[in-house]
């Protein structure tokens, strides 16, 4: 209740549980990265969406997964040293319980 000039205004508040993961639903984008002539897996590559923060790098395993909550297009880079980088435009459409996006990338050396 609160108090105003006088006049008592009872107020009363439903709680209803909120998730912001409810309202959007990521997608999980996997994929390991490998040298286009050895086919070796590549170390420490950095991936990261085009124009944003998001991003990582690739793990022990020489794979990473990156999640974005995205409904439109966006351009994911692929980076390393001595290397050229690659950019791939991807689109995602979430249509329900969707499996990770996998995607293999080669990249050649600079």
């Amino acid at each position: 209740m609160i108090l105003f000039l006088g006049i008592s205004i009872p107020l009363s508040f439903s709680t209803v549980p909120f998730s912001y993961s409810q309202i959007t639903q990521n997608h999980v984008i996997r994929s390991t990265v490998t040298d286009q002539k050895t086919s070796e897996s590549l170390p420490v590559v950095n991936v990261y969406l085009s124009e944003t923060t998001i991003g990582t790098t690739t793990n022990s395993e020489r794979a990473f997964q990156l999640s974005t909550d995205f409904t439109r297009g966006f351009k994911l880079v692929v980076r390393l040293v001595d290397y050229q980088s690659k950019t791939v435009q991807i689109f995602l459409e979430w249509a329900g319980n969707e499996e990770p996006m996998e995607i293999e990338f080669c990249l050649e050396r600079s």
